[in-house]
């Protein structure tokens, strides 16, 4: 007679939570080098009329890199949010939204 294998409802559960943990692993190592590989200086998600209000939180997080690469620059948060197409208020939104610090210039 063969013995079945079934799992427990908590095996079931620690089973499912193991493999989601690796999921949400491999995700952050993925944006991670994402955002390692993009290059500030490009205008990928910017368009004629500015920037699209559609973007995905990863695209905001270019957004913000392009201001802060341009206040390394020595521009000033307005003068560089402008550049890239972004409201100043939208730029401190997106900023607190997305828990990214205060600038501090490097």
């Amino acid at each position: 007679m063969e013995t079945e294998n079934y799992e427990t409802s908590s095996e079931s559960v620690s089973n499912f939570m193991r493999w989601i943990e690796r999921k949400l692993e491999q995700e952050v190592e993925s944006i991670e080098r994402f955002e390692k590989e993009a290059d500030p200086k490009e205008d990928t998600v910017i368009t004629h009329k500015g920037i699209d209000p559609r973007l995905s939180d990863i695209e905001r997080r270019l957004v913000i890199r392009q201001v802060h690469y341009y206040r390394n620059e020595g521009m000033s948060a307005t003068a560089a949010c402008k550049l890239v197409g972004l409201h100043n208020q939208t730029y401190n939104k997106w900023r607190r939204l997305l828990n990214i610090p205060i600038y501090k210039r490097q």
